[in-house]
């Protein structure tokens, strides 16, 4: 298994422990669903988005 030779750091964030060795602590995702270019973003400089459809992304990813 690959080991990296320079000491790992694991860092806990809220109640998730993330970081060390590869397959030392289970992988972490971190979804994002405000990226640019997506298309229910109405305007990013003042943070508008369609939030009926957001919500729906909010839910599936919740869902999973």
């Amino acid at each position: 298994m690959l080991r990296f030779k320079a000491k790992q750091r694991i860092f806990n964030i809220g109640n998730v422990r993330t970081g060390g060795q590869p397959g030392e602590l289970p992988t972490v995702l971190v979804g994002n669903i405000f990226y640019k270019g997506m298309p229910e973003i109405v305007n990013h400089e003042r943070g508008e988005f369609e939030e009926e459809k957001v919500t729906r992304w909010i839910n599936a990813a919740d869902e999973l």
